[in-house]
């Protein structure tokens, strides 16, 4: 049984640090004594925080692999699940995830994990409230005349790129303030995505029968549900206190995917789809195409931006809205192609214009990113606009 004692004891001082740490991210804060995991018995001490910024252990931890994983000196490569430094030495990668499994255990993943989500919420929040803010009268009927001008999506409208720069002035303080943000929380789901990853491979390795009995119950519930929104008549909802609880060990292992997961609740924002792809617009300006590494990357590392995070933020910020969001979304960017194409043409090699090749690398990285069909891409871009799309 000592095992099982080190087990129980050691995932008690995790979620009682991450519980803890978690406070500062919540308006009704979990005390000390108010806590399920501290014991009259054998109490869990407390420690003088290091920093200003962490309670504990577990923040320090979290905080130091973001810092790592900052922008400002390293590149994410989505073909080697990793961050990079300019010399394209890995500095955050599976292995740092393996020797994070050996340090803190699976306790200390699911830990890590769950604050992760915390700051994630936390972002995504302060980004809703910025929006609303600068999202003022004047702006709001800007944007609203915008859509109008760019109305059907499917067709080229007059002077589209004077009206894209005009808007883009117009809205400039309001995409500056979204930037830091959107690469922020695309660089914690990517952590998170590692994580996830981890814990699937460890749960499948350690305890195959685990994995395949999660991934069966997993696969049931899903057809209940569709059979009951398809049939609600005859076909009921599962039952309340099993999903939260299946939930819950889904996550243990790994059978989850962040990036289309609904961390917030919140009132439509007015001309969403349309201000996000203007924010996309202004930051391709900044990006450009390593085909060595096969991902968009940041023309001067001094604008803290980096492709893949950036892609997967704008993902995770849409993922919270209605999903006619991102269709509209897709639609703005397409045309946009569509329109950088006839303005500018094709040179005498066949090529296309830099600003669409930009929009079009973006594109296929959001689909990518979101998992969403191929086809919807295709039924917006010509095929032939396609074809001659090559990441050289």
């Amino acid at each position: 049984y000592g095992l099982k004692i080190w087990q129980e004891e050691f995932s008690r001082i995790i979620a009682y640090s991450v519980e803890q740490e978690c406070n500062s991210f919540l308006k009704r804060k979990v005390y000390d004594w108010q806590s399920i995991y501290q014991s009259d018995a054998i109490p869990i001490p407390q420690f003088r925080p290091l920093d200003k910024f962490s309670i504990n252990f577990m923040g320090r931890l979290v905080r130091e692999l973001l810092a790592q994983c900052s922008p400002d000196k390293t590149v994410y490569i989505e073909c080697n699940q990793g961050w990079y430094d300019q010399q394209l030495r890995e500095v955050v990668g599976i292995r740092t995830f393996d020797f994070l499994y050996k340090g803190v255990g699976v306790f200390g993943l699911c830990g890590v994990d769950r604050l992760v989500s915390f700051m994630i919420v936390r972002d995504l929040n302060k980004l809703t409230r910025i929006y609303k803010r600068l999202m003022d009268f004047t702006n709001a009927k800007y944007v609203s005349g915008l859509m109008e001008d760019l109305k059907p999506t499917t067709a080229l409208p007059r002077g589209a790129k004077k009206l894209y720069d005009q808007c883009r002035d117009k809205l400039s303080s309001l995409l500056r303030a979204m930037a830091s943000f959107l690469v922020s929380v695309g660089t914690k789901q990517l952590l998170r995505r590692q994580i996830g990853n981890q814990l699937n491979f460890l749960c499948k390795l350690d305890s195959k029968l685990l994995s395949c009995s999660l991934a069966a119950v997993n696969d049931s519930l899903i057809l209940d549900v569709r059979a009951h929104y398809q049939r609600p008549e005859s076909k009921e909802y599962p039952a309340n206190p099993l999903l939260p609880e299946v939930s819950k060990h889904l996550e243990s292992a790994g059978f989850n995917n962040p990036l289309t997961k609904i961390y917030i609740t919140s009132e439509p924002l007015h001309g969403l789809a349309c201000v996000m792809f203007l924010f996309v617009l202004e930051q391709l300006n900044k990006l450009k195409w390593d085909k060595k590494i096969s991902t968009l990357v940041a023309k001067n590392q001094r604008d803290g931006i980096d492709g893949g995070p950036l892609v997967v933020g704008v993902v995770t910020v849409l993922k919270q809205f209605h999903s006619s969001h991102t269709t509209l979304f897709l639609r703005y960017l397409a045309q946009y192609v569509n329109v950088s194409v006839s303005t500018a043409g094709t040179s005498r090699t066949g090529t296309l214009p830099n600003d669409a090749i930009n929009a079009l690398l973006f594109l296929e990285q959001f689909c990518s990113f979101s998992k969403i069909d191929r086809k919807i891409v295709d039924s917006l871009v010509p095929a032939y606009l396609l074809d001659r799309f090559t990441h050289d």
